[in-house]
């Protein structure tokens, strides 16, 4: 094969258009959110992980996530003879969860929607808490909701206290 023949096989050039899409020759064009869509006449879309199993579907829906997301409450309540109310615990699951729910139905909430999932699973004080906090809250992304939360809600005991606490308990007979 020579160098003329060998350009024709290689794969067709990706150039930013005016609409902020990368364009190829074969119709296609592929935005920056990660979805194709056929220009040729617009008729489906495709998802980027899925792209066999979702031909002839329609496009993901976002509010799947919502009503499938299902997870305790937390409420910020310490339960007697805790250190704290668990918010480290709690929102280790609730991210997992999220991130499951959006594998499954293979979409990606946006902060704004995770944020709304997040205040709907709150009760009790710490949903008091986040009304309270709303103006500051509302904007945060959820990795800040965690951070603040664990804050709010998390042990104040520093590990020195933790280990004396526990060294000075009283084993309870077998």
């Amino acid at each position: 094969m020579d160098e003329q023949e060998d350009m024709t096989h290689r794969e067709p050039s990706r150039e930013p258009s005016h609409s902020g899409r990368l364009e190829r020759e074969s119709g296609r064009s592929v935005s920056h959110y990660g979805r194709r869509e056929q220009e040729t006449d617009g008729s489906h879309l495709e998802s980027p992980r899925r792209d066999d199993d979702r031909r002839g579907r329609e496009p993901p829906r976002f509010d799947r996530v919502s009503k499938s997301f299902k997870i305790e409450t937390f409420s910020g309540a310490v339960t007697p003879g805790a250190f704290d109310a668990g918010a480290a615990a709690w929102f280790s699951s609730f991210s997992l969860q999220l991130s499951m729910e959006e594998d499954i139905h293979g979409v990606y909430l946006s902060e704004a929607a995770k944020n709304a999932l997040f205040f709907r699973s709150l009760t009790g004080h710490a949903r008091d808490w986040y009304i309270v906090n709303k103006d500051t809250l509302r904007s945060r992304s959820l990795e800040t909701l965690g951070r603040r939360l664990k804050r709010e809600f998390g042990n104040r005991l520093t590990r020195l206290q933790v280990c004396e606490l526990v060294a000075n308990e009283h084993k309870k007979p077998s």
